[in-house]
């Protein structure tokens, strides 16, 4: 893989038979694969194609994105050196969108959460990361910094009600206000439901389910003194059709969503709008290492997305974005799915 890298570490360029490469755009089917050099001199890097086009080697070190494959071309986006920042964010909103507001984010330090965290930055947001792992949290917390937005990692485990006081308490002190609650923290496991332990089943539903409330409540009494707010339910889709060796996951899952619609009708009247995001099949690094690296169940996966491709995180923290925006004004009690169809053939298998 060859292309040309410019002063400021980024390349673009497609990987041709030949190895010759040439300039290119960047279309939004976007994965990020991380290596182990950053040096662009004779290093060998292999890459896993998102779409089942098998694996390509070359001499470009660093992070590549992967934003399409055609035949046996694949184009692609380089960063050099560092993990993909609110600089390398596709912007598709105006700049400053979400400027002075505060969003306060569960889950925020790895995967889809780490994604809206730093998007919602991108566009101006003080961002509050809330999760278990301190380390996780520090990490993005110095990736927002470090590209000039602000952050606050608050270390949080949302099944504890005194310890979502407490995160609350920490967010208002430090910024004086929350305008956007993402409910992104949840758990899951495989197992049939003859196997689920009481233990397994309470551990996800404190975590899923009653996280969600906890947090909402919380933060919903604070929102209602402001006058008004946003919460954003990260569901899923697994419920909108039995799910075999998933029941604990989809319970808790649906009980979100049931959540969110009684929610949006309760609290409307002190102008909070709750919505929900359910996505589909979305690559990320804890989904690549727990899901997807098992190639013959991605591909049975992809297969079943009409739209024939894996989503990326920044589809799901783009709807995120709009969500929490003026845009969105007149939403509420809605589950938005991202998910390329998926569910939708499910449905007519």
């Amino acid at each position: 893989m060859r292309g040309d890298a410019g002063r400021d570490g980024h390349g673009f360029g497609r990987r041709t038979p030949t190895g010759r490469g040439t300039i290119a755009g960047v279309l939004s089917d976007a994965r990020w694969v991380e290596t182990h050099d950053v040096s662009l001199r004779k290093l060998p890097l292999s890459l896993t194609l998102p779409h089942g086009g098998g694996r390509g080697r070359g001499a470009l070190g660093g992070l590549i994105c992967i934003t399409r494959v055609e035949g046996e071309g694949i184009w692609w986006r380089a960063n050099i050196g560092e993990r993909p920042g609110l600089n390398e964010t596709r912007r598709i909103f105006a700049h400053g969108l979400l400027q002075d507001k505060v969003a306060l984010i569960t889950g925020g330090g790895t995967g889809i959460g780490r994604g809206m965290a730093l998007t919602m930055a991108a566009y101006g947001a003080r961002v509050v990361l809330a999760s278990r792992n301190r380390k996780h949290l520090d990490a993005v917390a110095a990736e927002i910094a470090a590209q000039g937005g602000q952050a606050v990692a608050v270390a949080t485990d949302v099944r504890e009600p005194q310890q979502v006081d407490a995160m609350l308490a920490a967010a208002v002190e430090t910024f004086g206000r929350i305008d956007v609650l993402v409910n992104n923290a949840a758990g899951s496991f495989l197992a049939s439901a003859r196997k689920i332990t009481p233990g397994g089943w309470q551990a996800l539903i404190d975590t899923t389910l009653n996280g969600t409330f906890y947090c909402s409540r919380a933060v919903g009494e604070r929102m209602i003194q402001q006058g008004g707010g946003r919460i954003i339910n990260i569901t899923a889709t697994l419920h909108f059709k039995g799910s075999p060796g998933l029941m604990a996951t989809t319970a808790a899952k649906a009980g979100v969503e049931a959540m969110t619609k009684t929610l949006a009708l309760e609290w409307a009247r002190h102008n909070i709008l709750v919505n929900a995001i359910a996505p589909g099949p979305i690559y990320s690094p804890g989904a690549d290492r727990n899901l997807w690296s098992n190639q013959a169940f991605h591909d049975k996966v992809r297969r079943g997305v009409p739209l024939g491709r894996f989503g990326a995180v920044e589809d799901v923290a783009n709807l995120a974005v709009y969500l929490a925006s003026p845009a969105a004004d007149y939403i509420t009690g809605a589950t938005l799915v991202v998910d390329g169809g998926e569910w939708l053939k499910k449905g007519q298998e």
